[in-house]
């Protein structure tokens, strides 16, 4: 049956969501800042969400998935995602809505993190984010938020994924990757289809699901080893070693630059494994560490094309 789905945002991780809802057949309204070029079965709402819902019913969406973002800081989060999406959720009422979401809210157990595990921020980033997710418990609609952890995949851009930026571009144009923290330590990675399957999996049973549910993960894997697999499924030189950015450079770094000074606020994320349990969704496939890459490296051929 043909169901009828709103995205709000056009991101890494909405274009993948447009891509898999398209392909089974379902319609999808899109409502981003920017034009998009035509796609069957995609009705495109260009505008902020906040000038647009008002001109939406929300009884005509079987779901909504929200993918809206802001630049990597706790001021921008905080002023733009908080009161955008209290909007959302007064305009959804009964319709489930699904986010993405990241392991900042719960701060130092993001370490080794599993479902039901209590919201513990640790960072300026964090609060926010355990801001949002008190928001979406108490609106009194129905909500699930799909824990994801470190992002790779083909729709990955360099802003919003720090392996692409780090490691794929680099090794992709012959240099050495960069890492940050404890090179060798064991970390989850969320390849976006994955998770974008686990956020169309979450809307349909949101009423049998906590308000809260990790990704489905790969397993988990060093930055040195993730530098070594891609740079042989891209068919590249084996890297010579990550280099490793020292914090003290991050910081400094961080007085001109807020992305710097919010990642150096990030590293007990960074410093120690990081590793993501599956709870509710593990029964979901999960695309092989290779597959993965391999369709990073294809995207990123033919974007060079």
């Amino acid at each position: 049956m043909e169901m009828n789905y709103l995205v709000v945002g056009y991101g890494q991780i909405g274009q993948e969501l447009v891509r898999q809802l398209t392909e089974r057949g379902d319609r999808v309204t899109v409502v981003k800042r920017s034009g998009m070029a035509q796609r069957r079965g995609v009705e495109v709402i260009q505008g902020d969400v906040q000038e647009v819902l008002p001109e939406l019913s929300s009884d005509r969406f079987d779901g909504v998935f929200n993918c809206m973002h802001a630049p990597y800081s706790a001021h921008a989060w905080r002023d733009v995602l908080i009161p955008r999406e209290k909007q959302l959720l007064e305009w959804a009422g009964d319709v489930p809505v699904v986010f993405p979401e990241s392991v900042y809210a719960w701060g130092t157990g993001a370490q080794e993190l599993k479902e039901g595990d209590p919201v513990e921020p640790a960072s300026p980033l964090g609060e926010v984010r355990a801001q949002l997710l008190r928001n979406r418990e108490a609106c009194g609609g129905r909500t699930v938020s799909v824990v994801a952890a470190d992002l790779i995949g083909p729709t990955a851009s360099l802003a919003g994924a720090v392996f692409h930026q780090l490691v794929f571009d680099r090794v992709m144009r012959g240099r050495r990757p960069l890492g940050m923290g404890d090179v060798r330590a064991p970390r989850s990675i969320t390849y976006i289809p994955d998770l974008v399957r686990g956020m169309m999996y979450a809307v349909e049973i949101a009423h049998d699901l906590p308000s809260v549910v990790h990704a489905p993960v790969l397993a988990p894997v060093s930055q040195v080893e993730l530098a070594r697999a891609f740079a042989r499924v891209a068919s590249k030189s084996e890297t010579s070693g990550v280099i490793q950015i020292p914090w003290t450079v991050m910081k400094v770094t961080g007085l001109f630059s807020q992305t710097f000074r919010e990642l150096h606020n990030q590293r007990y994320l960074w410093d120690s494994p990081h590793v993501l349990h599956t709870g509710m969704l593990a029964d979901l496939p999960v695309t092989s560490l290779d597959v993965a890459l391999k369709e990073c490296v294809l995207r990123r051929e033919k974007a060079s094309l």
